[in-house]
Formats: C-alpha cells, structure tokens, sequence
C-alpha cells in the first residue's frame, strides 16, 4: 500500500471539518483573532512597529516614527498620551481604527486645556492612512526638528504624498495650534468628522492643496481660526488639478481669528474644481467664496443654507468681488432650526447643538445627488453620527 502523504491527511481532515460541524468547530470560529506584534510597553519613543492594543494607554516621551514598509495598528479604545510637544511620523501604513462606543484619543498630559501640548500625526510620506472614530485634541505644537516631518507648527493629521489613501472617518480635532488637516495630492475620503476650535490665531480645519481629489463630507466645523475647509491647487502648477466633492457639511461661527485674512466657511480657490452643494453656514464671517482664481467655469454649486444672527454678515454669505453668486436653489438668511444656536459669534466655548429640529427647513431641499436634506445631520443612515 502507497504510503499517504501527511499534506494529504490534512486536506482530507479539514474537508471532513467543512461537512459537519461540531462543539470544537464553533469554538475555534470564536476564538480571539491573534494581533501581530503588539507593543506591549507602556512607555514609547523612537521607531515603531506593530499593533498597540486595545484599551491600553500608552504614554508618548519622544517622536515616534513608522518607517517605510512598516505598519502600525491602533485598536478600539487605546489612549495615547503626550507628554511632550512631540509628534507620530508616519512613513509606513497608519491604521487608527476606533468604534463608536470606543474611540481612540490622543492627547496632552493630565490638566492640559489648551492647544500645543503636542505635535500631531505627520503622514507626510505614508502611503496609506485610515482614521476612524478617533480623537486627537490640544496638540499642533512646534516640531523640534529631529526626525524629518516634525518640524514647523504641526498639523493634526496629514498627507503629502503624491497618489496616496487618505481615509478620516468619525473622527474629531479640537483645540488645535494650526490646520487640523492638511493634504497634498492625495486621494481622501472625509466624512463625519467633527473640526472644534482649530486654529490660534490662523489656520484652517482642512487646508487642501496640489492636484488632492475625493469628498469631504458630512463634516460639522465651529470656529476655525480662518477657513473651513480650504482648496487649492498651485499658485504655479495647475496640474494635477485639485477636484473636490464639499456636500452636507455644517460651518458655523468659521472665520473669527485670524486679522490678517477674512476667513470663510469654504474656500474655492488656484485653480481648483467641484462640487459644492447642500452645506450649511451659520455666523461665518464670510460663506462660500469662489475665486476669479478658481476653475470657476468647473465649479458647481447650489442648495446651500446660508444665516446669520448678525445683519452685517448677510452681505458676506457670497463676499463681493469673487466670482461666487447666490444660487436660485440656495436658501438665504433661512434659520436651519438648529436644536441650541449659540448668537454669540466668537465664543471660545461651544454651546451649539447644531442637529436640526423635526421642522428645520433644510429636510428635503438638498441637491438629490448628494442628500435629500442640507446639512451635516440629515434624515438618513449617511448622517453625521
């Protein structure tokens, strides 16, 4: 008798496992998936690999750098803590999964009330990033300059890299030194995120520039310290051309900070393309503005709510002298019925409860493209959470 090779016996066995089920079975089905390389100290610095676990704090004493071809994963629950004014580098793969019941937070040490106790997350040359339900809060501290991409005023999360993932999702930045995010040529999907009191004295919740393509929205941002969310292409390089889908997304009190420059809700502007429909602006200092500089005969726009409690704004919804104009489906000076608006417009803490009351009248006056509804919290299961 030919002897039966052990390779064999094992793909006979695993053929009588798939044709009936048992107590064994069901117990292997359930067993705890294996995380590969979990970094199981408490303290960290330096170059990292791996997976930091879930529910686990970790404390952060210098720059921490994913190097290319490496992966770090962040699971559900994990609290970082900051206990210097450094930043992640991110030159590999970043996966920063959180839930909704469990989000990640990064933060400054214990007390910290303020913007820049920390860096930020610098996925300047990472290929691939993919934020979910996580938090990030009082960082945007000045790099020190001893890794490459921690330096200068650091920017909550970023990505620089020609053609790379970019992926933010339920996420939120808040009391934040400079742009909470910035993007150069990459692809991005941007959804349900919350932008609070970003910026000190300049910068935006999203700085969006070089040939970047992909959606933002669902969004809700109060008080960035200048723009919104801003798009550009190049004030010398027209292509690859940023082109942009900006829908139900709600701006309110955007604009306040920065003396220097007037600040908007949204920004079109070098040559940028898109899409902007179904948003919400409430006491910006200034709403949609569209450039003589954008691509402005690729730019498209309507169904936008536009209101303010302060009667000199109502001349700045579209400012004059930009190529933006009211649109004859835009609802202009239209109160969206939020749940709690907040008239004071430069308030340093936020009050709002910008949910729409059962009879706002942004339900069913969106651009059906999009969303039925105008505004980040709309009436199906694509609203902000």
């Amino acid at each position: 008798m030919k002897k039966i090779s052990l390779s064999l016996i094992a793909v006979i066995a695993l053929i009588g496992f798939s044709c009936k089920k048992s107590k064994t079975d069901v117990a292997i089905a359930q067993s705890p998936i294996v995380v590969a390389h979990p970094i199981t100290k408490d303290t960290l610095s330096g170059s990292i690999v791996g997976t930091m676990t879930k529910g686990k704090t970790y404390f952060v004493t210098d720059d921490i750098v994913v190097n290319p071809g490496d992966t770090l994963n962040i699971q559900e629950g994990v609290k970082v803590i900051m206990l210097n004014p450094v930043s992640f580098v991110i030159g590999g793969v970043f996966k920063c999964i959180g839930t909704q019941d469990k989000p990640i937070l990064f933060t400054g040490p214990t007390g910290t009330n303020a913007a820049g106790a920390w860096g930020g997350i610098e996925g300047d040359s990472s290929i691939y990033q993919d934020i979910e339900w996580t938090n990030l809060e009082y960082g945007g501290a000045k790099g020190d300059g001893k890794v490459p991409g921690a330096t200068g005023t650091q920017y909550g999360l970023s990505c620089k890299k020609a053609g790379a993932t970019f992926i933010m999702k339920d996420c939120k930045i808040s009391n934040w030194g400079n742009d909470g995010v910035r993007l150069h040529g990459c692809k991005v999907t941007v959804l349900r995120n919350t932008f609070e009191n970003v910026g000190v004295t300049g910068g935006e919740a999203v700085n969006v520039k070089l040939g970047t393509t992909g959606d933002f929205g669902y969004n809700v941002i109060w008080s960035s310290a200048t723009n919104g969310l801003k798009f550009e292409t190049s004030s010398t390089v027209q292509f690859p051309q940023t082109n942009v889908n900006v829908y139900n997304n709600t701006i309110v009190n955007n604009g306040w900070r920065n003396p220097a420059k007037p600040g908007n809700g949204v920004l079109f502007d070098l040559f940028t393309r898109g899409n902007v429909y179904n948003n919400i602006f409430v006491n910006c200092k200034q709403g949609l503005r569209i450039t003589k500089l954008a691509d402005t005969s690729n730019v498209k726009y309507g169904n936008n709510l536009f209101y303010t409690t302060v009667d000199s704004l109502k001349n700045y919804f579209y400012p004059v002298g930009n190529a933006g104009k009211a649109q004859s489906t835009d609802l202009i000076q239209v109160d969206p019925l939020f749940i709690a608006l907040d008239k004071n417009i430069t308030n340093t803490v936020n009050t709002n409860n910008v949910k729409l009351q059962a009879s706002s009248p942004a339900y069913g006056k969106g651009n059906k493209t999009y969303n039925q509804d105008i505004g980040a919290y709309t009436s199906d299961a694509n609203s902000h959470k």
